[in-house]
């Protein structure tokens, strides 16, 4: 990663799913959104003016408003759904003179928002589009995909437990003797065992894919 990071999503859910699979690549993004207490936003937005490596997650909270220094790279991770907010989005990077790059991701599915967008700003050609050699992605894309079942496991594994450990609390506090077939159905204790042997395993063909990567 070269330089100061923002990327932009068009939604809160997003962008926590996100910060999950980041935070797995280990690369310590620091997600902001409206949800967020301020104090917690303006801790994240400090962390990522301090480091020249930073990787900012957002809605379009961030938008506008924020003049950060220094930003080279503006990522819309989903198209922007108004030109207005894919100028303001933009605009976090090349400020005061300086150069920077607004790349723009976009899926079929998307491609009439994008083009309606385009209509808005009144330009008669598409934004020049940024030329990947797909082998070199190759390994990038095996790390993705081991990041997202990490997150989807670990995710399950919490709501399991979480269940289980709600439904004995409230039976302590009424004080009622469970039998173990009136526990939840959920994970038994070998179930949760095995589930986390298998994370333990794909961390470890993630760090071994990572290790690959310079």
């Amino acid at each position: 990663v070269l330089g100061v990071f923002g990327r932009f999503c068009n939604s809160i859910s997003c962008v926590k799913r996100l910060a999950g699979v980041f935070s797995i690549l280990k690369l310590n993004p620091l997600p902001i959104h409206s949800n967020m207490i301020q104090k917690q936003r303006l801790k994240n937005l400090d962390k990522f003016r301090a480091n020249d490596h930073g990787l900012l997650l957002a809605t379009d909270v961030a938008s506008r408003g924020l003049d950060i220094v220094g930003v080279n790279h503006v990522i819309h991770y989903d198209v922007p759904r108004t030109a207005e907010i894919y100028i303001h989005r933009s605009g976090r990077t090349a400020r005061a003179s300086n150069i920077g790059l607004s790349l723009l991701i976009c899926t079929p599915d998307k491609k009439n928002v994008y083009l309606n967008v385009l209509r808005t700003m009144k330009r008669e050609k598409e934004l020049p589009k940024l030329e990947v050699q797909h082998r070199m992605l190759q390994t990038f894309i095996v790390c993705v995909k081991l990041a997202q079942e990490i997150t989807t496991l670990e995710e399950k594994a919490k709501k399991e437990t979480a269940s289980t450990n709600w439904f004995n609390k409230a039976a302590e506090e009424m004080e009622i003797l469970l039998d173990d077939d009136e526990l939840p159905r959920g994970m038994g204790t070998n179930d949760l065992k095995k589930h986390k042997k298998l994370v333990n395993s794909k961390r470890k063909q993630l760090d071994m894919f990572l290790s690959t990567i310079k």
